[in-house]
């Protein structure tokens, strides 16, 4: 009979016996949200294995049991996510997640993170707008940590691709929101690094229907080559690093088109754009779609009317048009999108040196008396001390115990 397993919130592999359990206590009645190759629980570990606790003597924490057959395969993709997941454990990015630990329990794996109550960021903008009335504009504090928040999403891509890695898969779901106290800080950080990609390639398949699944074909570029790979090869499907640089363009002109329009107009947007049809892009052929174009050109003409203050906005715009959703000879390169929208935002920063440094207020969607101290949608109810009963997958429930 093994003990249960001991985390002590350092070590980062852990190698476990099969029948040793783990300190997990579900804090959710949910299956969790379904991810590449599984679904993230939200667990509580017990403040004596884990440092520091922060719910009712718990650390709070999101787990993601790798579910996928057993075999070499699992096996590959599970080191070499571990390694990666690793690797950015050593940059120590604000901006880039870093994993807990992973470990290894028998045929059981899976990956521990911090819990992002601000939910991804593509819940975020539905459920929330940056100003409390449906007829003003963002305040210049908002404006400002927007821009400070795209300025940092581009340097943890530089830092990633430095580091020799690439995602491989951005989009606003894989852009979580965390709530920092120390300091006081309200941060987007970047995550699910090469999960999709890894799957498809040790799974040997990269064709169109796990594609769909496990990639985003929205958010991808025009210059992909998406081939079959035989069955009994394992090989990767070429990519540089510039195609990060055309899915993060995308997510830069949603973020731009939420700042202007709040909730809404951010809907109103994915509608328009085909987000819920299987396969359409910002691009058709070589080019970016006529009605991305349209909306970027009244998305230009709405910015320059709110004003000079928020000049910074059309500039960002003007750099995902010109130097982002472009072929891919002509597509900024990391190190060159930090440098301009650093550029940018430093400017906007030196120009109203009265800005607020606290983080801005973030109004609920469809009222003007919200701010962010109400419920958020987005996250899942804190009801610690649900039964282990109420997790219905079965692998989950035999990993964990109550304490």
């Amino acid at each position: 009979m093994f003990g249960n397993a001991f985390l002590d919130g350092k070590t980062f592999r852990y190698e476990l016996e099969p029948e040793q359990p783990l300190p997990f206590k579900p804090l959710d009645s949910t299956d969790g949200e379904s991810g590449h190759v599984g679904s993230v629980y939200r667990i509580a570990i017990p403040s004596s294995h884990f440092g520091e606790p922060n719910v009712d003597g718990y650390h709070e924490v999101a787990l993601k049991p790798l579910f996928m057959p057993g075999g070499p395969e699992k096996d590959m993709f599970f080191e070499r996510e571990r390694e990666m997941l690793e690797k950015m454990r050593e940059l120590q990015h604000p901006h880039l997640i870093q994993a807990h630990l992973t470990y290894r329990r028998g045929k059981d794996m899976g990956f521990m993170f911090p819990y992002a109550h601000g939910g991804n960021l593509a819940s975020f903008w539905e459920n929330h707008n940056p100003f409390g009335d449906p007829d003003s504009k963002p305040s210049l504090s908002f404006v400002s940590w927007a821009l400070i928040q795209m300025k940092g999403l581009a340097h943890g891509l530089k830092e990633l691709h430095d580091a020799k890695m690439r995602h491989g898969d951005i989009k606003p779901q894989n852009i979580l929101f965390f709530e920092r106290t120390e300091p006081r800080r309200k941060d987007l950080v970047i995550a699910d690094v090469g999960l999709a990609k890894y799957y498809a390639l040790y799974t040997h398949r990269w064709d169109y229907p796990r594609a769909v699944q496990f990639g985003s074909r929205r958010y991808e570029p025009p210059d992909v080559q998406r081939q079959t790979v035989p069955e009994g090869e394992a090989r990767e499907v070429p990519h540089s690093r510039k195609y990060d640089l055309w899915s993060l363009g995308c997510v830069l002109l949603e973020f731009l088109i939420w700042l202007d329009s709040g909730s809404k107009g951010f809907m109103a947007f994915l509608s328009a754009s085909g987000a819920n049809r299987i396969g359409a892009r910002f691009w058709q052929g070589q080019s970016v779609r006529q009605e991305i174009i349209e909306s970027m050109s009244n998305l230009e003409h709405r910015l320059r009317e709110k004003g000079q203050e928020y000049r910074a906005l059309t500039e960002v715009l003007d750099l995902v048009q010109k130097r982002l959703l472009v072929e891919v000879d002509e597509r900024a390169d990391s190190a060159s999108l930090f440098n301009e929208i650093e550029e940018i935002e430093s400017r906007f920063s030196s120009g109203f040196t009265d800005i607020p440094s606290f983080p801005p207020q973030f109004p609920l969607r469809g009222g003007n008396d919200a701010d962010d101290t109400a419920p958020n949608p987005a996250a899942p109810p804190r009801n610690v001390g649900v039964t282990l009963d109420s997790v219905s997958q079965g692998i989950l429930t035999q990993m964990i115990y109550s304490t």
